[in-house]
């Protein structure tokens, strides 16, 4: 046992011995399992070292520089606000789209989608509101009704100054916990007053006041009022596969490296460094006069010439890259857990783990994404109240992330209608029902038809009751007013169709011209053209 081990000993020693007397040096939890023999818990634990500090929220300028530099930053930033906007919104009453069409042309997907980005990219994004008769920039917003939105200009939170005094702590104000009047930053250096009532905002992840506290590149009331970007808790993980990755490159320009062993390298070196000139310059070229020569021979018949009496020789040690994929592939699962976006989106590969379809990566991604939409909803309701002059009239909800784009929508309805084409076609289904199930009242791909009661069959192997044959309905009356054929055709019961037609066409009677037969054959709606032809021929 050497000297530390003693040491260590004695010490496990005198805290079994004082462990009611308080704590010792070596002996600062009290609230973990203890293993004297092994070393669990105590000091000589190399686990009980284990700490975690506090960091510096990421500046600004990280932020941005990620966002242009490193893809995986880039799209945890930018893909969840792009898939909050992409099938846009439905507003209630709208029917002629007529306040969708304003929207248009105020740009109002590309600007909400930028201020998603730029809460998630710096943790707070802001939409300024540009008016006509809406008053002063530093007055609330007048809502009168004749207030006109003519445009949305995008700002991010480092484009605002805020104090801890411009935070309203009156709780009976509207703005209680927010700010009133925000200070815009303008290149000039000079700061433009705006009211909270011309802003759209949204804040990232809110933290508390310990957190901005312990220090920020920013003051501590804008990261309180802000929050967090989507990028501070993933940031490490992101280091560490961006450093893997550098590694993997450097490793492959290196994935082979040649070994050559030269006859009297040392003594060429040593004359390199001699203070004589004479001897210094005769040393390196003959040095580079044989590395030369390896190197053409080698470009010339794709070998090297080596001195075998002089014991040169030439080798090869490539890098060995076992495991690295396995790890590379478990850097990815920690980012995507953390980030929240499937494997499949973040890094283009199938999903991970056995059995793995991606579909509840899908439904926790969809949820992350509709959060994005809920922080929106309110701020886009302001817009089209404000155009409309109403308050909550037309209800904005954002379309499902899930939902199909409207080129999407478009080959579905293509592949339907050809599926009901081949359905008319086979007569199981009329255009009566197409149309009621696709275009009456909103589109659907589900077909329903209304069936027709159709009789139980009896079973041929039970017995029957004998029944009487029915007698044959009486003819009925000829009235003056109806011709022959339409009586005959009236009482025709159930003789042979064959036999009918042969006895009309054998029939002339004078009273009727041809024209009048065929009329009157036709109103029945019982013959083809060829049978009433047949039945009409002298």
């Amino acid at each position: 046992m050497d000297s530390t081990d003693k040491k260590i000993a004695l010490a496990q020693f005198n805290m079994l011995l004082n462990k009611d007397s308080g704590p010792s040096p070596l002996h600062t939890r009290t609230d973990s399992w203890e293993n004297l023999a092994s070393g669990v818990g105590t000091q000589a634990d190399k686990a009980q070292a284990n700490n975690f500090s506090m960091q510096q929220m990421l500046p600004p300028e990280k932020l941005e520089a990620l966002w242009r530099r490193d893809g995986i930053a880039k799209t945890i930033m930018k893909a969840p606000a792009k898939d909050a906007t992409k099938n846009w919104i439905a507003i209630t009453d709208d029917a002629d789209s007529k306040i969708l069409r304003q929207l248009k042309k105020l740009k109002a997907k590309k600007a909400f989608t930028q201020m998603a980005i730029d809460q998630r990219k710096f943790g707070g994004g802001v939409i300024l509101l540009q008016t006509k008769r809406g008053g002063e920039l530093s007055e609330p917003l007048n809502l009168n009704g004749t207030t006109v939105i003519t445009g949305l200009i995008n700002y991010t939170r480092n484009d605002f100054e805020i104090q801890d005094n411009d935070i309203i702590d009156d709780v009976d104000s509207e703005y209680f916990e927010d700010v009133e009047v925000f200070k815009l930053r303008r290149r000039n250096g000079t700061t433009l007053d705006i009211h909270r009532s011309r802003l759209l905002i949204m804040k990232g992840e809110k933290i508390d006041d310990t957190a901005a506290a312990g220090g920020s590149m920013n003051s501590p009331a804008e990261d309180r009022y802000w929050g967090l970007s989507s990028i501070e808790a993933v940031f490490e993980a992101l280091g560490y596969y961006g450093t893997s990755m550098k590694t993997i490159a450097t490793m492959m320009s290196e994935a082979t490296i040649a070994k050559l062993a030269m006859a009297g390298l040392a003594d060429l070196l040593a004359d390199m460094g001699d203070e004589d000139q004479k001897t210094n310059q005769e040393a390196w070229d003959k040095f580079q006069a044989r590395v030369k020569a390896m190197v053409l021979t080698k470009s010339v018949v794709n070998a090297i010439l080596l001195d075998a009496e002089a014991g040169e020789d030439m080798s090869r040690e490539n890098v060995n890259f076992n495991g690295i994929p396995e790890i590379i592939s478990l850097n990815q699962m920690q980012i995507s857990g953390m980030s929240e976006i499937p494997i499949t989106k973040l890094f283009g590969r199938s999903p991970a783990g056995e059995n793995a379809t991606g579909e509840s990566d899908a439904k926790n991604y969809n949820n992350l994404v509709i959060g994005v939409q809920e922080d929106m909803e309110p701020e886009l309701q302001r817009v089209v109240d404000i155009m409309t002059g109403t308050e909550d009239k037309y209800i904005v909800t954002f379309k499902h992330p899930d939902m199909p784009t409207e080129a999407e929508m478009l080959d579905m309805r293509k592949k339907q209608a050809e599926i009901d084409k081949v359905y008319l076609d086979a007569g199981v289904l009329i255009d009566e029902e197409i149309r009621e199930n696709r275009f009456v009242g909103e589109y659907s791909f589900e077909t329903e038809i209304e069936s027709e009661e159709i009789p139980e069959r009896e079973d041929p192997e039970q017995g029957r009751e004998p029944t009487e044959p029915e007698e044959p309905e009486e003819p009925e009356e000829v009235n003056d007013e109806v011709d022959a054929y339409q009586q005959m055709l009236h009482n025709m019961g159930t003789a042979k169709f064959d036999e009918v037609l042969e006895a009309i066409a054998k029939d002339d009677p004078d009273q009727m011209t041809r024209e009048d037969r065929v009329a009157t054959l036709k109103a029945t709606g019982m013959f083809t053209e060829n049978q009433i032809k047949k039945m009409t021929q002298r």
